[in-house]
């Protein structure tokens, strides 16, 4: 047994201080929206989505279900970056065109080649519930209607957009991006995404990680859950923080721009103190056992 650490101790403190940090952030977002929310009205269901799958990630924690906060986490971390890929358009015009792109275009041609791929289904004579699959299908003016907006008929067009708003994508434009502050450094975001996703999508790194395999200790098994959950505490606070700094920014609020930034330190000072001595633990003891496996 390990005598270094009292786990539930830590947890404890970590669930309480990340609570506290998580709140008075909220709080600076919110009044952020609520004082103008004629500027983000269009950004509201977004953000809207963002914070119901945070609390569906805490809730997750609060009954030690780390690994399916790590599916839910996916979600958060994709709509957190195409939020953040429209609040980073510091011109208006900019602004409005990832928004209209977001809820316009894109949809557009999601519809499109929805109906595509349901005219394929139901080549299948063995297909199942058909008239739900005929519901994607559109109807001739439908199809003609959004095939004559030129966007439509330029296919480079098409795919480039895509790719743009691409977890991939949206990384790549943030890191040539100098004017957008990272409060997660984008090695980080990219990793995080990966993890999440092998998890999500149920493949051997995925399953392996859920699994525990090769088999751990009974320390390591702690080490791991602990490490894992301020893990995912810490990326849903750096989350928050960093949408309600664009929003500050994007209004120019340097008031709140000083308090989110000043909150931001002293959560990521305290739980980087924490996080530290665990992870280092957790190789020494993850080193061992290998090494005397072999």
């Amino acid at each position: 047994m390990n005598d270094k650490f009292d786990y539930n101790e830590i947890k404890s403190a970590v669930k309480s201080e990340s609570a506290k940090s998580f709140n008075k952030t909220s709080l600076y977002f919110k009044e952020l929206i609520k004082n103008n929310i004629d500027e983000f009205i269009d950004i509201i269901p977004i953000t809207n989505f963002i914070s119901e799958r945070i609390f569906t990630v805490i809730h997750l924690l609060e009954v030690d279900k780390v690994w399916d906060a790590e599916i839910i986490l996916r979600t958060v971390l994709e709509s957190f970056m195409k939020a953040l890929y429209i609040l980073t358009q510091r011109n208006p015009k900019d602004y409005a065109e990832r928004l209209d792109e977001y809820w316009g275009v894109l949809d557009e041609i999601e519809r499109i080649n929805q109906s595509e791929k349901a005219k394929e289904f139901l080549k299948n004579d063995r297909i199942l519930n058909i008239e739900t699959i005929k519901g994607l299908i559109l109807s001739e003016e439908e199809e003609k209607e959004i095939k004559n907006i030129p966007s439509w008929s330029n296919r480079k067009y098409r795919v480039a957009l895509k790719n743009s708003w691409s977890y991939s994508g949206i990384l790549l434009y943030l890191m040539k991006d100098e004017k957008t502050p990272p409060l997660i450094s984008f090695e980080l975001l990219q990793f995080y995404y990966k993890i999440s996703s092998h998890i999500a999508h149920g493949d051997k790194t995925g399953i392996n990680l859920v699994r525990r395999f090769p088999k751990p200790s009974h320390d390591r098994v702690k080490l791991q859950d602990i490490t894992q959950y301020i893990k995912i505490v810490k990326i849903i606070n750096d989350i928050t923080s960093w949408l309600s700094l664009e929003l500050a920014i994007h209004t120019a609020n340097q008031e709140a721009i000083n308090k989110i930034m000043d909150e931001y330190r002293k959560y990521s000072k305290y739980i980087v103190g924490v996080h530290i001595p665990l992870m280092q633990e957790l190789n020494r003891l993850t080193t061992e056992e290998m090494d005397a496996e072999v």
